[in-house]
């Protein structure tokens, strides 16, 4: 038998938070199972919202592993440090904060028709929620705009200040 596909696993093992969203112009929801909350379809894209318990290893860890699911190869630490620290810090509508890791401005020389990504993360009390979008290099940078507003419109919905 196979690795479980993410739509195999039972809900109880995906951390459940009242996390709510404006789905981007020209894309479609489509209902999550397993860990995703959500799942989008958008111009040459797809993009998740998932929920996992635990801290999830930080920034740096996520984005080698993010490096390896598209076959870029890691920098330097130094390099790898200094990449996340140029990537655009945002904070939600509902006070989320997070870093948009946009991996095409790493991709600068390579054909627009290689495998793309852009992700962030948020950190909860006891759960990290990731938002990634996946794609060719050139529907990533198409696509970017959209991204930022559904990482722009994240919020906890009934979350007391």
């Amino acid at each position: 038998m196979g690795p479980m596909e993410a739509s195999q696993i039972p809900n109880e093992m995906a951390p459940k938070i009242p996390l709510s969203w404006k789905t981007p112009d020209g894309w479609e929801e489509i209902a999550g199972t397993g860990m995703r909350l959500v799942t989008f379809k958008g111009d040459g894209v797809e993009s998740s919202i998932v929920s996992l318990g635990g801290a999830a290893g930080g920034i740096p860890s996520n984005v080698i592993r993010w490096m390896g699911q598209i076959n870029m190869a890691v920098p330097s630490e130094s390099e790898l440090n200094a990449f996340i620290e140029s990537q655009e810090k945002l904070v939600s509508s509902g006070k989320l904060e997070m870093t948009l890791i946009n991996l095409a401005q790493l991709q600068g020389s390579q054909p627009d028709s290689v495998p793309s990504m852009m992700a962030s993360m948020i950190q909860l009390d006891d759960t990290t929620v990731f938002i990634k979008m996946t794609g060719t290099k050139a529907a990533i940078t198409k696509n970017h705009d959209e991204f930022k507003d559904l990482c722009n419109s994240l919020q906890l919905k009934n979350h007391h200040e």
